[in-house]
């Protein structure tokens, strides 16, 4: 067992989009707008990637497995910072259930891919997206799409496990 009051939080309680002349600590929202980057660049990536009409050449400039390590990172930070906030004696209730509110909503449109692809693949009636539109986690909760197809090679790789632990962090924590 470990004293949260040994910590001090790293994320203010906030969920908006941080803003360039913002001068202050970062939020949730901070770190949830630089997962929305991460998986549109690794959207961006995938569908070089898969092109048949066009041959890849990565891009020397982003390499993804290093976008993949931000977004990994960016996603321990929020599940972290959570649990450090939920358990705070001192946070109010109402504080507590809006980080659980709202992290369980973002988190949740990030993961509709993993159940997705549990429940039948790429054929599946819940699928219906382009890919050109890139998955989008907003800080004000808004989701655009099904995302089944654009995220179909991202959660295919080895990246799969770190969706099913999101997942699991969502269900048995946030709710």
């Amino acid at each position: 067992m470990f004293d949260v009051s040994d910590f001090e939080p790293l994320l203010q309680i906030s969920f908006n989009s941080p803003s360039v002349e913002q001068d202050s600590i970062p939020s949730f929202g901070t770190l949830i707008t630089c997962v929305n980057t991460c998986m549109r660049i690794i959207m961006k990536m995938d569908a070089k990637n898969t092109s048949p009409l066009k041959s890849f050449k990565p891009d020397t400039s982003v390499r993804r497995e290093l976008v993949v390590f931000v977004l990994e990172n960016a996603l321990y930070v929020i599940m972290s910072q959570a649990v450090l906030y939920l358990r705070e004696p001192q946070l109010s209730s109402r504080d507590k259930q809006l980080v659980r509110r709202e992290l369980s909503a973002e988190l949740d449109s990030f993961l509709p891919v993993p159940r997705h692809l549990r429940r039948g693949g790429a054929n599946s009636p819940a699928g219906g997206a382009t890919a050109s539109q890139p998955p989008i986690l907003t800080p004000q909760m808004s989701v655009t799409g099904s995302r089944s197809q654009q995220h179909a090679n991202f959660s295919a790789s080895n990246d799969q496990a770190y969706f099913k632990m999101v997942e699991v962090f969502v269900r048995q924590v946030l709710r």
